[in-house]
């Protein structure tokens, strides 16, 4: 794809339809992802990748999640998104925390599975379920410019799979019910993260991220306690995604911001979802101007060499404390990153959920539930 071959693979999509990268001309990757510098054999949604079973399990199953949990393969078929199914949630009470939540149990805006009341950890916005028990907590992430309600099918399909595993679904700060805060950096809302984690009472949880979550996810996990980390749809080398950002600064910092998001959305494959994800993805959304500017200010600001350093040293600290990684994406990676990320990280888990464009949690819900379930 000349002009993009190193973008993320959702976004070079919409880069091919958007002509040259030029201001106001945008085909990038997901919020702070990052691709190697060698172009892709093929547009392929971005992360990690296996064409069949795990070649390479991660130590105590992927994000430590109990067991030697194999990355899943491709096979199988893709129904429409299932809802009610299996016993219902209790609401999760962390020990030793303050309830600082609507104690009442309501239903989700899709109406058929139960959460807990609303409840604020370290002024976070969050839905948990389950129970405190032997197994790390789940500590779910969404992207940029949505929210904790991207969870519900996986969550809906955990509760048949383990009704009383520990987990939590947060709003970043910013989006849903969470407040805005002065700095998006991806260091900041870590320790904000982790501020919500700890008056959860959770400790040493597996971080969940997708796309922004995802390295949010990784951020954390090199800087706090972590059991592991399951990355869904986000690379961490910005590579060719910032100088698009900042061909395309004049726009996001103006009135044509919103065509500028627009040309993303249209890059991330929301036509090959069920129709219930579709609706969810353009639905449960609210882009706005300050998240977008805010949450992408590090690759509009610092050089991509530098951002990739930062990623360097969390991963070095990731396999230091010996944490488990599992990537999870729709296709194959650049050689060369790959390359990189297996130097980092020589035990990461790969999986590659084919026809899930950036959504591979609601275009495979149940998969990655059975990952996250172990």
């Amino acid at each position: 794809m000349p002009g993009h071959a190193g973008l993320p693979g959702v976004f070079a999509r919409a880069a091919a339809r958007s002509g040259p990268c030029r201001p106001g001309r945008v085909g990038a990757g997901p919020p702070l992802a990052e691709r190697g510098e060698a172009a892709a054999p093929r547009p392929a949604a971005v992360t990690i990748w296996c064409d069949g079973p795990s070649r390479r399990p991660s130590r105590g199953g992927p994000g430590g999640l109990g067991g030697r949990v194999r990355a899943r393969t491709a096979g199988g078929e893709r129904g429409p998104l299932r809802r009610g199914r299996g016993p219902r949630r209790a609401p999760y009470v962390p020990s030793g925390a303050t309830p600082p939540w609507d104690e009442a149990t309501t239903t989700s805006g899709r109406g058929n599975m139960r959460i807990s009341g609303r409840r604020t950890f370290g002024g976070l916005a969050a839905d948990s379920y389950g129970a405190p028990g032997d197994r790390p907590p789940l500590v779910l992430l969404h992207g940029l410019c949505y929210d904790r309600r991207q969870w519900e099918p996986v969550l809906e399909e955990l509760e048949t799979l383990a009704p009383d595993r520990a987990a939590i679904a947060f709003d970043l700060p910013g989006h849903g019910n969470s407040p805005r805060q002065e700095s998006y950096r991806v260091a900041d809302v870590a320790a904000v993260v982790h501020e919500a984690v700890t008056e959860a009472g959770l400790a040493a949880p597996v971080l969940v991220g997708h796309s922004l979550g995802g390295v949010v996810a990784t951020a954390y996990a090199g800087t706090y306690p972590a059991a592991g980390v399951v990355n869904v749809d986000q690379p961490l080398l910005v590579g060719p995604f910032a100088q698009v950002l900042r061909q395309a600064e004049e726009d996001l910092r103006g009135p044509g911001w919103e065509r500028v998001w627009e040309r993303m959305v249209d890059g991330m494959r929301i036509d090959v979802l069920p129709p219930a994800a579709r609706e969810l993805v353009r639905t449960a959304t609210t882009p706005r101007q300050d998240l977008l500017l805010g949450y992408w200010s590090e690759l509009l600001d610092l050089p991509a060499e530098q951002l990739g350093e930062q990623r360097t040293r969390e991963l070095n600290a990731i396999r230091a404390a010996g944490i488990s990684y599992h990537h999870v994406t729709e296709g194959e990676p650049p050689p060369a990153y790959r390359q990189w990320l297996e130097a980092l990280l020589p035990d990461v888990t790969l999986t590659t959920l084919p026809d899930s464009g950036h959504f591979p949690h609601l275009a495979h819900p149940a998969r990655l539930a059975h990952l996250l379930a172990g």
